[in-house]
């Protein structure tokens, strides 16, 4: 390409829309490929198709060409979204899974990560993700209180001059803000503040209000078209937290 081009292909690698017949000059001469054939694989038209065999075993010839202690991680970003209600999908998760634990032994793991847990996937359908369940024997969930430690590190983090403010603050008005977040009844798990560093940390908000929002969520995810764009509560609170913190 560097004889052809004048350029190295590093730096032309970005933009090598522009340098097409020098793609194709290239690939003719190292790869002895047709013009055709190059030109058709530079516009992206060659179908290659990949059956799930063929896929496991090349991961298998790549792992085993690696050193004995060698581990392979896929991570699945999204899975729920992505199968959705396509059985299909969801076979050919299942295919690949049981493909790659067969031909690998061990040696690689697929993660899938999801919005939902999965249970709450599979009470919406039952028949299809049972068939998969056992094929996924680690799970790890996210429970919101988790969302409540994201949401203070990551969006209500203040500067330590700042904390001490707030704390003393808290401290002035310690029995108002206590009397004004007193529940009792059949709601007491919505909890005001318990002490000044809770006030600094989860300030302009109150503790009770990342547990309303969860269900407030997982209540429009149920009812209705309007909320099935809504994500599974986590990041849906994260981003609802930040736009109500920046108004």
């Amino acid at each position: 390409f560097e004889e052809i081009n004048g350029g190295t292909w590093l730096e032309s690698r970005d933009a090598f829309a522009f340098f097409e017949d020098d793609i194709v000059a290239t690939l003719r001469q190292v790869l002895g490929m047709s013009e055709s054939a190059a030109q058709n694989w530079f516009n992206g038209t060659e179908t290659v198709e990949t059956s799930i065999a063929q896929l496991g075993l090349e991961i298998k010839e790549y792992v085993d060409s690696q050193p004995h202690d060698f581990r392979l991680l896929f991570m699945i970003d999204e899975v729920g979204q992505y199968v959705g209600g396509d059985t299909d999908l969801l076979i050919n998760l299942q295919s690949l899974v049981e493909k790659i634990g067969s031909e690998c032994e061990g040696k690689v793991w697929v993660v899938c990560t999801g919005q939902e847990a999965i249970d709450e996937i599979i009470k919406a359908r039952e028949n299809e993700f049972s068939r998969i369940q056992a094929r996924f024997k680690t799970r790890l969930s996210l429970s919101s209180s988790s969302a409540d430690e994201v949401i203070q590190k990551r969006i209500l983090l203040k500067t330590p001059e700042a904390e001490q403010d707030l704390e003393q603050v808290f401290t002035v008005n310690d029995s108002v803000l206590r009397n004004l977040f007193s529940f009792s009844g059949a709601i007491l798990d919505i909890k005001g503040y318990g002490s000044a560093d809770e006030f600094a940390r989860n300030f302009p908000f109150v503790p009770y209000q990342f547990i309303l929002m969860q269900k407030v969520f997982a209540e429009i995810r149920k009812h209705g078209n309007s909320g099935k764009h809504l994500s599974g509560g986590e990041r849906s609170m994260l981003s609802g937290f930040q736009e109500a913190a920046q108004r």
